[in-house]
Parts: structure tokens; sequence; C-alpha cells
């Protein structure tokens, strides 16, 4: 006998309800809250049962073309300086950081007319910038036909 899409589902949300989908332990949660303290400065509470390890760290990317820099971005709130690296490998830059048993990471890829000799990093109240020389080029060229 072939069941119609509703009689199948509710058939799916019926054996939903009664608890007969076997699981593979406790649930799992995370959360975190972040309040800025009487300096000024984010913290960031952490709970649930999950290690909180590994976390992707979302970056912007600025391409500001009046002052010729292109800025990343990352809100990194509760750790130190000392606890950021940041890494030009070939074609992007990674940054990793570390507070307690958190880490976060992310990379960015580099554009090619990026002068990495002009890398500069500050870490000021949460927020990592990482600004590097936008290098010139012409846009056009015109050929020659011979």
């Amino acid at each position: 006998m072939r069941m119609t899409p509703f009689e199948e589902f509710d058939r799916l949300f019926e054996r939903m309800l009664r608890g007969s989908t076997p699981r593979a332990g406790p649930p799992v949660w995370y959360g975190c809250e972040m309040a800025v303290g009487p300096d000024g400065v984010p913290r960031v509470r952490e709970y649930g049962n999950v290690a909180p390890s590994g976390r992707q760290l979302p970056i912007d990317v600025i391409d500001d073309g009046k002052s010729g820099r292109l800025k990343l971005v990352a809100e990194i709130p509760g750790v130190e300086k000392e606890d950021i690296e940041v890494t030009l490998e070939e074609g992007s830059v990674k940054v990793r950081a570390t507070r307690g048993e958190a880490s976060y990471e992310g990379s960015v890829p580099l554009r090619e007319n990026v002068d990495r000799d002009s890398v500069k990093a500050a870490y000021r109240n949460g927020i990592l910038e990482v600004s590097f020389a936008v290098e010139s080029r012409p846009k056009g060229q015109r050929v020659s036909v011979e």
C-alpha cells in the first residue's frame, strides 16, 4: 500500500515524537555572552557541554581605494595581543588566536598586487586590523598591432 506524502510525513512525525529515533548521546549545546567591562574592553563568557575549540574566525576584507591600502578586520574579543598569530603564507593570510581552551582560526586569500613587505597589524579593544599597501597597476594597456 502506497502512502501519500502527507501520510508519510505524519508517520515520520509520530515516530519522532515517540522518541524512536536513536540518539548518539546527550544533546550538544554551546553558547556565549558578551559584555563590555568598565574599562571598555569586551569580555566573553562561554558555556555549554562542548569544548569551544577550532571555531572559524570571520574576517572582513576592506579595499580602501583612497588610501591605497587593503585591510583585513577580525573581531576577536577576550584575547590578548600576545595570543594572536598572523602568518603570511603563499597567496593568503592566516589568523589564529587562542584563549584558554578556545581557539579561533581564519584565512583570507591575498590578491596578487598586495605589497607583502608593507604589512602592519594592530589589535585594540577586541578588533584586529591587518593592512597592506596595494601596488598600483595600469588598468589597461594599448597593444600595437604589427
